[in-house]
Protein backbone atom coordinates (compact mmCIF):
# COMPACT_ATOMS: atom_id res chain seq x y z
CA UNK A 1 0.00 0.00 0.00
CA UNK A 2 1.40 3.81 -0.50
CA UNK A 3 1.50 5.45 2.69
CA UNK A 4 0.45 8.53 0.85
CA UNK A 5 -3.38 7.18 -0.05
CA UNK A 6 -6.10 7.21 2.11
CA UNK A 7 -6.96 3.30 1.95
CA UNK A 8 -10.15 3.80 2.99
CA UNK A 9 -10.80 5.83 0.16
CA UNK A 10 -8.49 3.40 -2.01
CA UNK A 11 -10.40 0.12 -0.94
CA UNK A 12 -14.24 1.61 -1.85
CA UNK A 13 -12.69 2.00 -5.26
CA UNK A 14 -10.82 -1.09 -5.85
CA UNK A 15 -12.75 -3.56 -3.63
CA UNK A 16 -11.13 -5.19 -0.67
CA UNK A 17 -6.93 -4.93 -1.40
CA UNK A 18 -5.15 -6.68 1.18
CA UNK A 19 -2.44 -4.51 2.40
CA UNK A 20 0.93 -6.07 2.22
CA UNK A 21 4.32 -6.86 0.11
CA UNK A 22 4.66 -9.03 -2.18
CA UNK A 23 7.09 -12.06 -0.78
CA UNK A 24 10.25 -12.52 -3.37
CA UNK A 25 9.55 -16.31 -3.73
CA UNK A 26 5.91 -14.88 -5.34
CA UNK A 27 7.22 -12.65 -7.27
CA UNK A 28 9.61 -14.69 -8.63
CA UNK A 29 6.91 -17.49 -9.81
CA UNK A 30 4.81 -14.70 -11.57
CA UNK A 31 8.45 -13.58 -13.81
CA UNK A 32 9.10 -17.30 -14.21
CA UNK A 33 5.43 -17.49 -15.51
CA UNK A 34 5.93 -15.19 -17.90
CA UNK A 35 7.45 -18.21 -20.53
CA UNK A 36 3.70 -19.57 -20.62
CA UNK A 37 3.10 -16.48 -22.81
CA UNK A 38 4.32 -16.17 -26.73
CA UNK A 39 5.50 -12.13 -26.08
CA UNK A 40 7.71 -10.46 -24.06
CA UNK A 41 6.28 -7.67 -21.67
CA UNK A 42 6.98 -4.20 -23.15
CA UNK A 43 6.81 -2.52 -19.47
CA UNK A 44 7.11 -4.05 -15.79
CA UNK A 45 6.35 -1.07 -13.68
CA UNK A 46 6.61 -1.67 -9.74
CA UNK A 47 4.42 0.48 -8.32
CA UNK A 48 0.57 2.29 -8.83
CA UNK A 49 -1.61 1.19 -5.53
CA UNK A 50 1.31 0.82 -3.31
CA UNK A 51 5.10 2.17 -2.55
CA UNK A 52 7.82 -0.09 -4.00
CA UNK A 53 10.33 1.09 -1.80
CA UNK A 54 8.76 -0.26 1.18
CA UNK A 55 9.74 -3.82 0.03
CA UNK A 56 12.54 -5.21 1.50
CA UNK A 57 13.78 -6.88 -1.88
CA UNK A 58 12.47 -4.50 -4.02
CA UNK A 59 16.43 -4.53 -5.46
CA UNK A 60 16.54 -7.99 -6.08
CA UNK A 61 13.08 -8.12 -7.65
CA UNK A 62 14.09 -5.66 -10.50
CA UNK A 63 17.16 -7.34 -10.71
CA UNK A 64 15.47 -10.57 -11.48
CA UNK A 65 13.12 -9.35 -13.73
CA UNK A 66 16.11 -7.46 -15.53
CA UNK A 67 17.54 -10.89 -15.95
CA UNK A 68 14.21 -12.64 -17.21
CA UNK A 69 14.63 -11.57 -21.02
CA UNK A 70 11.06 -11.54 -20.77
CA UNK A 71 10.75 -7.82 -20.30
CA UNK A 72 12.20 -4.85 -22.40
CA UNK A 73 11.70 -2.07 -19.74
CA UNK A 74 11.95 -2.19 -15.68
CA UNK A 75 10.14 1.01 -13.99
CA UNK A 76 9.30 1.93 -11.03
CA UNK A 77 6.65 4.58 -9.27
CA UNK A 78 8.20 6.02 -6.11
CA UNK A 79 7.00 9.35 -3.83
CA UNK A 80 10.26 9.48 -3.09
CA UNK A 81 10.64 9.82 0.62
CA UNK A 82 11.20 5.89 1.10
CA UNK A 83 14.41 6.28 -1.02
CA UNK A 84 16.85 6.34 1.28
CA UNK A 85 19.94 4.92 2.77
CA UNK A 86 21.18 1.44 1.43
CA UNK A 87 18.04 1.23 -0.95
CA UNK A 88 19.62 3.54 -2.77
CA UNK A 89 22.70 1.90 -3.83
CA UNK A 90 20.59 -1.28 -3.96
CA UNK A 91 18.36 -0.31 -6.32
CA UNK A 92 21.26 1.78 -8.19
CA UNK A 93 22.73 -1.24 -9.17
CA UNK A 94 19.82 -3.40 -9.99
CA UNK A 95 18.96 -2.55 -13.32
CA UNK A 96 16.45 -0.45 -12.86
CA UNK A 97 15.81 1.25 -16.56
CA UNK A 98 13.34 4.15 -15.25
CA UNK A 99 12.05 5.49 -11.99
CA UNK A 100 9.14 8.33 -11.75
CA UNK A 101 8.90 10.05 -8.68
CA UNK A 102 5.56 11.26 -8.15
CA UNK A 103 6.27 15.41 -6.19
CA UNK A 104 2.72 15.66 -4.09
CA UNK A 105 3.39 19.64 -3.54
CA UNK A 106 6.15 22.49 -3.47
CA UNK A 107 5.90 22.76 0.40
CA UNK A 108 5.31 20.36 3.48
CA UNK A 109 2.23 22.38 4.58
CA UNK A 110 1.10 21.56 0.70
CA UNK A 111 2.28 17.96 1.27
CA UNK A 112 0.03 17.20 4.01
CA UNK A 113 -2.96 19.13 2.82
CA UNK A 114 -2.74 16.72 -0.23
CA UNK A 115 -2.19 13.59 1.70
CA UNK A 116 -2.80 13.76 4.77
CA UNK A 117 1.00 12.52 5.68
CA UNK A 118 3.35 15.10 7.82
CA UNK A 119 6.64 14.62 4.33
CA UNK A 120 9.24 16.94 3.91
CA UNK A 121 9.83 17.89 0.47
CA UNK A 122 13.43 18.87 1.14
CA UNK A 123 13.87 15.32 2.57
CA UNK A 124 12.68 14.36 -0.84
CA UNK A 125 14.94 16.24 -3.08
CA UNK A 126 17.60 14.82 -0.92
CA UNK A 127 16.55 11.25 -1.45
CA UNK A 128 16.80 12.10 -5.20
CA UNK A 129 19.65 13.54 -5.49
CA UNK A 130 21.25 10.49 -3.04
CA UNK A 131 19.78 8.41 -5.81
CA UNK A 132 21.08 10.18 -8.90
CA UNK A 133 24.84 10.10 -7.46
CA UNK A 134 24.29 5.99 -6.93
CA UNK A 135 23.38 5.81 -10.32
CA UNK A 136 26.20 7.37 -11.62
CA UNK A 137 28.23 6.24 -9.30
CA UNK A 138 27.62 2.34 -9.84
CA UNK A 139 27.59 3.68 -13.75
CA UNK A 140 23.60 2.53 -14.06
CA UNK A 141 21.90 3.63 -16.97
CA UNK A 142 18.55 4.92 -14.89
CA UNK A 143 16.75 7.49 -16.40
CA UNK A 144 15.20 9.81 -13.21
CA UNK A 145 12.26 11.76 -13.95
CA UNK A 146 9.66 13.06 -11.44
CA UNK A 147 6.61 14.70 -11.77
CA UNK A 148 3.75 16.90 -10.39
CA UNK A 149 0.38 17.66 -11.03
CA UNK A 150 -0.08 21.26 -11.75
CA UNK A 151 -3.69 21.68 -12.01
CA UNK A 152 -4.03 23.81 -8.53
CA UNK A 153 -0.49 24.69 -8.49
CA UNK A 154 0.09 28.27 -8.58
CA UNK A 155 2.74 30.05 -10.95
CA UNK A 156 4.88 30.44 -8.21
CA UNK A 157 4.95 26.68 -7.56
CA UNK A 158 5.19 25.47 -11.02
CA UNK A 159 8.60 27.91 -11.28
CA UNK A 160 9.65 26.54 -8.31
CA UNK A 161 9.17 23.17 -9.49
CA UNK A 162 11.21 23.69 -12.44
CA UNK A 163 13.91 25.26 -10.55
CA UNK A 164 13.69 23.06 -7.95
CA UNK A 165 13.99 19.77 -10.02
CA UNK A 166 16.02 21.44 -12.85
CA UNK A 167 18.77 21.85 -10.60
CA UNK A 168 18.28 18.38 -8.98
CA UNK A 169 19.43 16.58 -12.31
Amino acid sequence: FCPQTDPEKLMSKQGNIKRTVMSLPLFKKLIDDLELFDQNIDEFIFGNYGEPTLNKNIHEMIAYAKKSNRIREVSMITNGSFLFGEKIDDIAKSGLDKIRISIEAMTDAKYFETTLVKQSLSEIISNIKAFKAAVKLNKSNTFIYAKILDTGLSITERRDFFKVFTKTW
